[in-house]
């Protein structure tokens, strides 16, 4: 990839680490099972994935959007916990319907309170994330519906438990990239061939797409 002094070979790896299984890796726990010995080079290289991951999820069609609540609206503590390391209170899942059962396909979006608040951080003295984060925007004229109670619980215990363990703190500026790699850890959760050739086959079809 362009600004990195990264080998081919060491970029298969880490994308290879960043969509292998189904809870996320630290940038801790990516650095000491890899070949890199630098905390700063993998969380860098880890950004650009992850950047890539969202353009590809963005690509998705959305039938419809719905609100997923993370922490309930009448408990306020539960937001910032060893269980819920300061997670936002709720988030847009925009959702591509699947003919085949199961097979829906997932991508999120910050709430606008959310949004706002990382447009904030983002214009107040920090240079390099919005090349590694663009903000896009997720405001969406496609009708909210609320979700099956049972698929609502889900996706939720689910999400609550990749970052339980893995994540100490969820910063707003990082949150988009975290969220990314878990959709795509989703929506391809049935497929049968390795996750990595899943990602380069998704990269290769949007640099198609964006150089016809």
């Amino acid at each position: 990839m362009k600004d990195s002094n990264l080998s081919y070979v060491d970029w298969v790896e880490l994308m290879f680490l960043s969509t292998y299984g189904k809870k996320p890796l630290s940038v801790n726990e990516i650095t000491r099972v890899s070949r890199q010995s630098r905390y700063d080079t993998v969380a860098y290289a880890l950004k650009k994935i992850r950047q890539l991951l969202m353009v590809t999820n963005q690509k998705l069609p959305t039938d419809y959007v719905s609100e997923l609540f993370l922490v309930e609206p009448d408990s306020e503590n539960q937001s910032n916990s060893i269980d819920r390391p300061n997670l936002p209170k709720s988030l847009f899942i925009h959702i591509s319907k699947s003919k085949k059962k199961g097979n829906d396909k997932i991508h999120f979006s910050l709430n606008l309170m959310d949004k706002k608040a990382l447009i904030t951080k983002l214009e107040t003295g920090i240079n390099k994330l919005p090349k590694i984060f663009p903000i896009v925007n997720t405001e969406s004229t496609d009708k909210i519906v609320k979700l099956s109670v049972m698929w609502e619980k889900k996706l939720k215990e689910n999400f609550i438990k990749n970052v339980k363990g893995t994540y100490h703190n969820i910063s707003l500026i990082y949150l988009k990239g975290m969220l990314a790699e878990y959709a795509f850890k989703y929506n391809y959760r049935k497929e049968n061939r390795d996750k990595l050739m899943v990602f380069l086959d998704l990269i290769a079809k949007s640099l198609g797409q964006n150089s016809a």
